[in-house]
């Protein structure tokens, strides 16, 4: 078996482009919960919305924006997060 190669350089994730790639990804998930619970009543559906906000589960027709809202902001911070760690774990490795 093959030792592991060591770390070669890798290059750092951009935190604003995860940032607005977290955000894309919660709020386009965030729309297609929202529509699902509109349209059909899945159990699913209402539970996601509720991460985000306690009024879109009640009535999905309104408070649409808040949760999206939510969504949107969550994401960004996830996605910087994850960015942000990720710079942190490969600079720790290189050393």
């Amino acid at each position: 078996m093959r030792a592991a190669a060591p770390l070669r350089r890798t290059t750092r994730l951009a935190v604003l482009v995860c940032a607005l790639t977290g955000a894309a990804v919660f709020g386009i998930l965030f729309v297609l919960a929202w529509a699902t619970s509109a349209l059909a009543d899945v159990p699913a559906s209402g539970a996601f919305l509720a991460f985000f906000t306690q009024q879109a589960v009640r009535a999905p027709h309104g408070q649409f924006a808040t949760g999206l809202a939510s969504a949107l902001g969550l994401g960004a911070l996830v996605g910087a997060l994850v960015a942000l760690c990720f710079n942190l774990v490969t600079s720790a490795l290189r050393r």
